[in-house]
């Protein structure tokens, strides 16, 4: 069975292709039966904007090629099928009384639960094979189609996914070949998720796009090429703004919702930052400067509510100078908490939106903008030793005003915030992370379902220089892909797959745009307290011994291209040019323990800043080995 979906907005089509192959050894007749009837596609425990049930079939109707499915044109066969026939509800689910029944012209179940069962009939030789192609209106008019017009249609689709799935190309050894794989359906889930220029989630438990999950997507998407989707949805989401300054945290068909959500500044100033950077669309900064300084306005007065005289009266000094109280972290949606995501967003967000006024050449609003930086920067780094004192923690605190545990929510503080927050609390929290994460996949520790937004937490791990670590959580992870030929995630991941149970959306967009940042930063991240682009930094021995190679990888600097590989006992490293010199250069961290190879390039010997590797400007050679 192959399908796809083709055409026009306006008008798009399911293409569908049912090719049935004699395996034995004899010639043998055979019947190809396509039932369609109601069908439950979101069981009850799916509960959230489409309730669970079957979608309703109260009237049908045979006009060749073409069956009508509510008075609206369904499947259209290229080859018309030898019987069609239909039966009300009260026919039942068995397909004998169906296959039957009086052939179909029209009919009307009044309780919705028509069924008819397209039919086919023909006799195949040993290895011979016959296909049946349909084509179904997904909005529009049937068009007859014919089977060599299907089979052109199916490869056009197919040529197109394998061009936006393969502009950046990750070649890894057989063994680590589903990570490769698992990314192309990730930047696919997320490309087939989108609603015209909307960023959403997924497709059936949630018809909204949040600008959270958007900004996550878009920082997945500009550094696998698709630069023009994150553009477009930036685009899209900013004509939403207040003229406030506030973002809202979501847009749905009734248009911006205005819930308090906190994070949202942040997320959509570094939506912009993000595009502008791997894009240097100056045209596309412009558009969207008036936006911008109204956010940055309102992000500003945000911050201010927790330095009034009457705030600081009130409250504990673990909360001054935060943003306030907010429902943005799921978590928190019983009672507004003082989240620290938002103010990692707003980190974020300070920092991009001074980037964007120096980049629109516009110094007063720059240091005006660099100024509140700072000046929120250094009262989080407080906040954060306040709330672990306040609440005897000796991790980072997710909510200042609860004292919780949350690390998938902290992994904002690495990134994008890279905040200059307590490394000692840092530190601990992941360390606390690992032990846990060591007991549930050991089985020490029973768990009953998890979220696997936690893949954010590999991309961490890397950058805190724990590569071992990361790799066998995104190992662990890998496992729990369901189905695992899908290649993704729902929301919730239950340890048994078949206990019935809210699941959200699967595939789920979002997720898998944390799995696009969290793999990649495997092969390369950018390092903004040094402006250095740091390579290789979460690599196995085995990747490197069987040979990597990263082709096309989009930075602030350019595309990335480099192969890593073994060379006569040691290593060599082959980095291509094209990319403009980052200020801290561009560094390989030495994923592997123990002692330090020799670095030679063009005869002399590289030295080592700590466990890494300033390289020399592109293209380069390095051989690295132990002497």
């Amino acid at each position: 069975m192959t399908a796809a979906a083709e055409g026009q907005a306006e008008a798009p089509e399911l293409l569908a292709k049912y090719a049935l192959t004699n395996t034995g050894h004899e010639a043998r007749s055979f019947t190809l039966l396509l039932a369609v009837r109601p069908w439950q596609v979101n069981p009850p425990q799916q509960f959230l904007t489409t309730p669970g049930g079957a979608r309703r079939i109260d009237r049908l109707a045979w006009q060749p090629p073409c069956l009508f499915v509510n008075d609206a044109a369904g499947p259209c066969a290229a080859e018309v099928p030898g019987r069609v026939t239909a039966l009300p509800g009260s026919g039942g689910l068995d397909l004998n009384p169906l296959r039957n029944a009086q052939a179909l012209r029209k009919l009307s179940d009044g309780e919705g639960q028509a069924s008819a069962l397209l039919q086919w009939e023909f006799r195949l030789s040993p290895g011979e094979t016959h296909a049946v192609t349909l084509v179904a209106p997904l909005g529009g008019a049937a068009r007859p189609p014919s089977a060599q017009g299907v089979d052109r249609r199916l490869e056009k689709v197919a040529e197109g996914w394998r061009g936006r799935l393969n502009r950046m190309k990750l070649t890894l050894p057989g063994s680590a070949e589903e990570l490769a794989d698992t990314l192309r359906t990730a930047l696919a889930d997320i490309l087939m998720s989108r609603d015209r220029a909307a960023l959403k989630p997924g497709t059936r438990s949630y018809a909204r796009s949040w600008i959270r999950d958007g900004a996550m997507m878009v920082a997945g998407l500009v550094r696998l090429g698709e630069g023009e989707v994150a553009r477009d949805f930036v685009d899209w989401f900013a004509g939403y703004v207040f003229h406030s300054g506030k973002v809202p945290c979501c847009v749905d068909a009734r248009g911006a919702d205005p819930v308090p959500e906190n994070d949202s500044d942040g997320e959509y100033l570094y939506a912009v930052a993000e595009v502008f950077r791997h894009s240097e669309d100056r045209t596309f900064l412009a558009r969207h400067w008036a936006v911008v300084k109204r956010v940055v306005a309102h992000l500003e007065s945000l911050r201010r509510t927790t330095l009034t005289a009457e705030f600081r009266a009130a409250q504990p000094r673990n909360l001054w100078g935060l943003l306030p109280a907010s429902i943005s972290h799921e978590g928190y949606s019983d009672k507004p908490a003082y989240s620290y995501w938002d103010d990692y967003w707003a980190v974020r967000g300070y920092k991009d939106a001074v980037d964007i006024a120096r980049a629109m050449g516009e110094p007063q609003c720059a240091e005006k903008w660099a100024q509140w930086r700072d000046e929120f920067e250094s009262d989080l780094a407080r906040s954060v030793e306040a709330t672990a004192a306040r609440f005897g923690m000796d991790t980072l605190a997710g909510a200042a005003d609860r004292g919780d545990f949350d690390p998938t929510s902290t992994t904002a503080a690495v990134n994008p915030a890279e905040a200059r927050i307590s490394p000692r609390l840092l530190e601990h929290t992941f360390d606390r992370y690992w032990q846990d994460s060591e007991e549930r996949s050991s089985g020490r520790r029973a768990f009953k379902d998890f979220t696997p937004y936690e893949l954010r937490t590999v991309g961490a791990l890397v950058r805190l220089g724990h590569p071992r670590r990361a790799q066998t959580m995104l190992q662990w992870f890998l496992r729990y892909r369901r189905p695992e030929p899908w290649n993704g995630w729902a929301e919730v991941v239950m340890a048994d797959a078949r206990e019935p149970h809210f699941l959200g959306d699967m595939p789920h967009a979002w997720i898998a745009s944390d799995y696009i940042r969290s793999v990649l930063d495997l092969f390369a991240y950018e390092r903004e307290q040094d402006d250095a682009l740091v390579l290789a930094a979460g690599l196995s021995e085995e990747w490197m011994k069987a040979g990597v190679s990263v082709k096309d990888l989009s930075t602030r600097y350019g595309l990335l291209s480099y192969r890593l590989s073994s060379d006569s006992g040691g290593y060599r490293l082959e980095l291509a040019g094209g990319l403009a010199p980052p200020g801290g250069g561009v560094r390989l961290a030495w994923p592997l323990p123990g002692t330090l190879p020799r670095a030679t390039y063009q005869g002399g010997e590289l030295p080592w800043v700590g466990r890494e590797l300033v390289l020399p400007t592109a293209p380069a050679t390095i051989r690295l080995a132990h002497e």
